[in-house]
């Protein structure tokens, strides 16, 4: 038995080989031709790729108040979701918490200038 792991890692452009033999094997292969090892099935879904109106079509979506927020966690975190919609879901709910602090922070200063004028008595209504 020979371990080629490392041979993989060092050279990634060439041909895919087999972990428990070494033997090289072909991109969509099940299982080995030479020692007969079984391969991991790739999921659909992980793989797919998203089309411009997949992304435009999941912004619009992200801007509904609770069923974007729903959707924004269901697939940054499902785990039958692909790898894109993963990436851009959890990449619009870091903006969302983001954009939802500064508001907040945004509004406490709005505030806090606000009660300190109408305080000092220096706004005047007429």
């Amino acid at each position: 038995m020979n371990d080629n792991s490392n041979f993989q890692n060092e050279f990634p452009n060439e041909m895919p080989h087999c972990p428990r033999c070494g033997a090289p094997i072909n991109t969509g292969a099940a299982f080995c031709g030479n020692c007969g090892l079984q391969f991991e099935k790739v999921q659909k879904s992980a793989i797919d790729t998203l089309s411009v109106w997949d992304y435009i079509l999941m912004m619009v979506i992200f801007s509904l108040p609770v069923v974007g927020l729903v959707l924004m966690l269901y697939w940054g975190f499902g785990s039958q979701v692909a790898i894109n919609r993963k990436n851009f879901a959890r990449a619009y709910l870091i903006f969302y918490v983001i954009s939802m602090v500064l508001s907040f922070v945004m509004l406490g200063a709005l505030g806090s200038l606000t009660s300190t004028v109408f305080e000092s008595g220096t706004a005047s209504l007429f």
